[in-house]
């Protein structure tokens, strides 16, 4: 398992103080770049990172899917870790065209729009056959529990996880950000080639 570090300390109660040592959750800059250029730095729990890579590249718009990318790398650096993409010409030229600087750190995900239309733009409309029953709905959240072995040691991490009909929950991410555990939940589902409209996102819950 990565994605957390010991600490030792001292615990402190009435009886007095005594040694000990806690496992804390790792958060590292992360830089996510295309064809050189840094598109956002975000500060994410160093664990799988390709999927977090992925996941923003996805929900980003910046590629709809493996083909859009000649190439893709994750180098560990002292400073921080850099995911770096290489599109393909013609995707290359749509994100140049975009003309937009994520400010990743702030968390909004809106700084660096440079309109007010970009805010919001259209969404599609959202079709699918799938069906959950009032009994997968309810095991859901204690499931997602079941599958988050960094918050089992740390106490202070989210997940995401994939929930299918009849299955249960195939597929859970973690990390110290909400959006983060979902992008890399997103990314290992596109690397997997699992479809999104097959299954139902259980959100990040409070640690």
């Amino acid at each position: 398992m990565t994605g957390y570090t010991s600490v030792s300390g001292l615990s402190v109660g009435r009886d007095g103080a005594r040694a000990m040592t806690r496992a804390l959750p790792e958060e590292v800059p992360v830089a996510v770049s295309f064809d050189g250029t840094t598109l956002a730095v975000m500060m994410a729990t160093p664990a799988d990172i390709e999927d977090f890579a992925w996941g923003f590249a996805l929900t980003e718009g910046v590629v709809t899917g493996p083909d859009d990318v000649e190439d893709m790398e994750v180098l560990t650096h002292e400073t921080g870790t850099e995911a770096r993409f290489w599109l393909r010409t013609d995707k290359s030229a749509e994100l140049k065209a975009r003309q937009r600087a994520l400010m990743g750190p702030v968390g909004c995900g809106l700084c660096g729009i440079d309109s007010l239309e970009g805010a919001l733009p259209p969404l599609p409309r959202v079709t699918s056959e799938l069906r959950l029953t009032q009994e997968d709905v309810a095991a859901a959240t204690d499931e997602l529990r079941e599958n988050q072995p960094l918050h089992d040691r740390t106490r202070a991490v989210h997940a995401a996880g994939f929930l299918i009909p009849n299955q249960g929950i195939v597929m859970a991410r973690e990390d110290v950000g909400r959006h983060n555990a979902l992008d890399k939940l997103i990314g290992a589902l596109g690397r997997a080639g699992i479809d999104p409209a097959t299954g139902a996102i259980v959100p990040p819950d409070r640690p």
